[in-house]
């Protein structure tokens, strides 16, 4: 039985450790997996003033993956640009938007084509993760190099590849 000052200092425990094992990268490929998580940023302006949301999924390699089943890779982040607000002075990006457009066809959500200024153009609804939790996906991983202030630093990140069309989605729904 433990006594009181052991279950304290379990609590109070100031040591530090560090685990080799746990800064394992995961090798460039595809892989199977399920998104776990969607944030999306707060809403900023570009620097014309329009708005843009960053899209950022979270993946967990299915577990049917030997070794890195069960880890999880984030993606570097998807831009949505809004329209001008009705401002003629501001400037559209609707070009900026192909990712993101890319993004919604690959998770299978219907896009609505709509006419304006007489063109015909898909218009691009915003996503939550109550959406696109649990959705099975092919993502690609590859590996980012950047300086930080531990110096140069690898991680993992990727992108989805396609739908998993054999997958199944997750059950449940997000954990907050």
């Amino acid at each position: 039985m433990s006594s009181v000052d052991d279950v304290i200092d379990d609590v109070l425990d100031d040591d530090a450790y560090y685990d080799p094992d746990e800064k394992i990268i995961i090798p460039e490929g595809s892989y199977p997996a399920h998104i776990i998580s969607f944030y999306v940023s707060k809403e900023k302006p570009t620097r014309y003033g329009n708005p843009y949301n960053i899209y950022k999924p979270v993946y967990r390699i299915d577990e049917s993956v030997d070794i890195y089943g069960g880890m999880s890779v984030s993606d570097k982040g998807i831009f949505r640009f809004r329209g001008k607000n009705n401002n003629p002075s501001k400037k559209s990006n609707s070009k900026g938007n192909l990712p993101y457009k890319t993004m919604l066809d690959k998770l299978e959500i219907p896009l609505n084509k709509v006419v304006v200024n007489g063109k015909e153009v898909y218009r691009l609804p915003s996503v939550d993760e109550s959406q696109v939790y649990g959705k099975p996906v092919i993502i690609n991983v590859y590996h980012d190099t950047f300086k930080g202030s531990y110096g140069v630093q690898k991680v993992a990140v990727a992108n989805i590849a396609h739908a998993w069309k054999d997958g199944k989605p997750l059950d449940g729904s997000p954990q907050f």
